[in-house]
């Protein structure tokens, strides 16, 4: 009778656990973002047994966690109760979170997850006010000194994104730093960095892949930056007096994006020199000196394994000779990518027509302008390319007569039917 009885709870148990198992796949179904869960389960206290029990574990791991707690933030982001957040964020392992708020919030998020140890990606939306001063900032982020980095031991991926970042000192820098950095292949702040960053990076983050720091300053560190694992570098607004003392290596980095960097050629010419002679994309931008015939020329000269190059130029408008579009052609045979449809340029003659060239370019953006079709038409008559530019993208600036410009197109890609020629607007 004993073992009769032990054998129907056994069963009754065993149902029970496939239903709630049943119903927690139903709720998390139902419900496809963090918020929505977390309203259901304030709303009852048997949904918040269910929705925080250990069942629910490998359900809220393909659930990132995404919440504003800034009132009156106008981010896309769902405004969640910092309570309620930081209750959930003590309850649920969560592998990504993507939050909104203030240093303080930093400060306390960053404290609940150095308990759970499971963190894959943060970013963080750091919004710091008028009267949040450096000494206030400083004093904030130094406080994390407490906290143990092996809570930090899994993290991957950091994205600190704030309009303000210049007010957290170096100092703070490399507290932030130690307690997330040491695993981080992914390391983005944008659109400020914090002073001096690069010079304590290489022995912070060794084994960043991807780094992008916007509005960069170097405060004249001599510390050296070498990282050899380094795939891809973004860089964008960089101070116009910033000058890096210190050396820099980083031989592995496949992708540079530079934009707004400087209007001075000479200075984009020296931020050449540091880049990789294996470099394989490059993109500058937003800087007029960019598509001039000089920078190109000191691409020539030494990125011999280029196969993308993407020139932005809107500002000051320049005329590239037919030299300058030799020496690109012989000094980078590897390119498969040109784009410059968004730069302000004009081709002199027979400039633009030397790219037949090139055998590997499949890919090609220009500014349209006068007789650009007919050289392009040249181009592709006799371009010794293994299968010449499949893709022709020319832009139209609003000066500039549509009509007569998509005439002009139709006629090129009427003669050339096994090719794409696209016109857009600038």
């Amino acid at each position: 009778m004993y073992e009769f009885m032990n054998r129907n709870n056994a069963k009754c148990f065993s149902s029970f656990e496939h239903l709630e198992s049943n119903l927690i796949i139903h709720i998390f179904t139902f419900c496809s973002s963090a918020r929505d869960l977390l309203n259901l389960a304030c709303s009852s206290q048997s949904l918040r047994a269910l929705i925080y029990s250990e069942s629910s574990d490998f359900l809220w791991k393909s659930i990132h966690f995404r919440s504003c707690f800034t009132k009156c933030c106008g981010c896309p982001r769902p405004c969640v109760d910092l309570k309620v957040g930081i209750s959930a964020l003590s309850r649920i392992s969560f592998l990504h979170i993507d939050v909104c708020g203030t240093i303080q919030t930093l400060r306390a998020i960053l404290t609940v997850l150095e308990s759970k140890a499971k963190i894959h990606s943060i970013c963080f939306a750091l919004k710091l006010f008028f009267a949040d001063t450096l000494e206030f900032c400083s004093a904030e982020i130094s406080n994390l000194k407490s906290l143990d980095a092996l809570g930090f031991r899994n993290l991957r991926s950091l994205t600190i994104r704030c309009l303000e970042m210049r007010k957290i000192n170096l100092e703070s820098t490399t507290v932030l730093l130690d307690l997330l950095g040491s695993q981080l292949t992914h390391l983005q702040i944008f659109p400020t960095s914090p002073r001096g960053i690069l010079a304590v990076l290489h022995t912070k983050c060794p084994n960043l892949k991807f780094l992008r720091l916007d509005g960069l300053i170097h405060s004249n560190s001599e510390s050296p930056f070498i990282n050899h694992n380094l795939e891809e570098v973004y860089f964008s607004h960089i101070h116009p007096d910033a000058t890096y003392l210190g050396r820099i290596e980083m031989p592995n980095v496949k992708r540079i994006t530079s934009t707004g960097s400087s209007s001075s050629i000479q200075k984009i010419i020296y931020r050449l020199s540091i880049v990789p002679d294996g470099l394989e994309e490059l993109e500058l931008g937003d800087s007029s000196a960019c598509a001039s015939n000089e920078v190109i020329a000191a691409i020539s000269s030494r990125l011999h394994s280029l196969r993308s190059l993407n020139l932005i130029s809107e500002d000051r408008g320049h005329i590239l000779y037919k030299a300058t579009m030799q020496g690109l052609v012989l000094g980078c045979p590897m390119l498969h990518s040109i784009n410059m449809s968004s730069a302000l340029v004009i081709f002199d003659e027979g400039a633009l027509e030397v790219l037949a060239d090139l055998y590997h370019l499949t890919t090609l953006g220009v500014p349209f302008h006068a007789n650009v079709t007919a050289r392009l038409a040249q181009l592709l008559r006799t371009s010794k390319s293994i299968a010449a530019p499949k893709r022709i993208t020319l832009v139209l600036r609003e000066d500039q007569e549509r009509d007569r410009a998509l005439e002009e197109v139709e006629l090129l890609q009427t003669e050339f039917p096994q090719h794409t020629v696209i016109l857009e607007d600038f």
